[in-house]
Parts: C-alpha cells; sequence; structure tokens
C-alpha cells in the first residue's frame, strides 16, 4: 500500500481520480457527503467515469465485485475510512488509536543547503 501524505489542498484527491480513472479501481470514501464530493471533482476534471463508494455502499456491492475481478481499490482520506470501518465492524466509538506508518524522510533544511549539484 501507498500513502500519498500531503498538505490539505495539496492534489491528492485530484491524484487518485486520475488514478481511479486510468486503472478503473474504484474510490473508497467514509460517508455519502464525501463520496459526491469526490464526483464532482472527477467530472469537473472531464474523468466521470470514476466510481466511488462510501464503506458502507462497497460491503454491500463487494459480493458482486468479485464476480467482475475488482479486488482492488483506492482509498480516499484513509484515517476518516478507516474509522467508519471500524465502527461498522466494531459498533462501538473509537477514542483513540495509534498508528505507525513508515515513510521518507525529507532532509532537513540545512541539508538541504549542503547538497551540491552539477552547478556547483
Amino acid at each position: 500500500m501507498k500513502i500519498i501524505n500531503r498538505a490539505r489542498a495539496s492534489g491528492k484527491t485530484t491524484m487518485l481520480i486520475n488514478t481511479a480513472y486510468t486503472t478503473g479501481y474504484p474510490i473508497i470514501v467514509s460517508d455519502v457527503a464525501r463520496a459526491r464530493c469526490v464526483e464532482r471533482m472527477a467530472v469537473k476534471l472531464g474523468l466521470d467515469r470514476v466510481r466511488v463508494f462510501t464503506v458502507a455502499e462497497w460491503l454491500k456491492e463487494r459480493p458482486r465485485t468479485v464476480n467482475y475481478g475488482i479486488n482492488k481499490v483506492l482509498i480516499d482520506e484513509a484515517e476518516q475510512v478507516i474509522e467508519s470501518a471500524l465502527i461498522d465492524f466494531l459498533h462501538a466509538d473509537i477514542i483513540a488509536c495509534t498508528m505507525s506508518v513508515p515513510m521518507t524522510e525529507l532532509p532537513k533544511k540545512e541539508d538541504k543547503e549542503e547538497v551540491k549539484t552539477d552547478d556547483n
């Protein structure tokens, strides 16, 4: 699983919509409001073939998608989807959780200044 971790409004969902359009993989979101938002974004981008499901919709649709060989999905706003899925699964409100996400560390500002290029 690849994690796209960028600032808010930096194009993460747009990247996901483009990937969904290219691959045919559906996008899973936490709720209906978010699904409609992603669908509107896809239409604005001219990529209206993108399929978007809430967690609940996907769980109902899942038996049919298996027949079509769809076993890969894209997740938008993972923390919200994970919370929604766990609440549905556990039938309990989640107060807190922990997570370790392996990420590539970016160089510190002072390290960037020391990086030599072919122009130096």
